[in-house]
């Protein structure tokens, strides 16, 4: 992740497949490590089910944004708006 950030691109984008929340945890560290050492804006999350809690949280580690669907997951661990909002006590609008 840390060698994406040093190409010539706007926005760095970086989806990892997760098994355990180990892993989860360790692409929250990273995202948190990278995030305060550029200007870019960051987005990342782990994909799967194990990957979910990134999704909910990753902005407190310096993700941008995350990704939620409206109907079907268009990947894997892909919260639902309902269930993303849920997460994250707001309410739908």
């Amino acid at each position: 992740m840390a060698e994406l950030v040093k190409l010539p691109v706007d926005v760095v984008k970086f989806a990892e497949d997760v098994q355990t929340s180990t892993e989860t945890d360790a692409l929250l560290t990273a995202t948190r490590a990278i995030s305060l050492g550029t200007d870019k804006p960051l987005i990342t999350m782990g994909m799967g089910a194990a990957g979910q809690r990134s999704r909910t949280i990753g902005y407190q580690y310096g993700s941008q944004l995350t990704f939620a669907s409206l109907t079907k997951a268009s990947a894997a661990g892909q919260l639902s708006l309902s269930d993303l909002c849920k997460a994250l006590n707001m309410n739908e609008k």
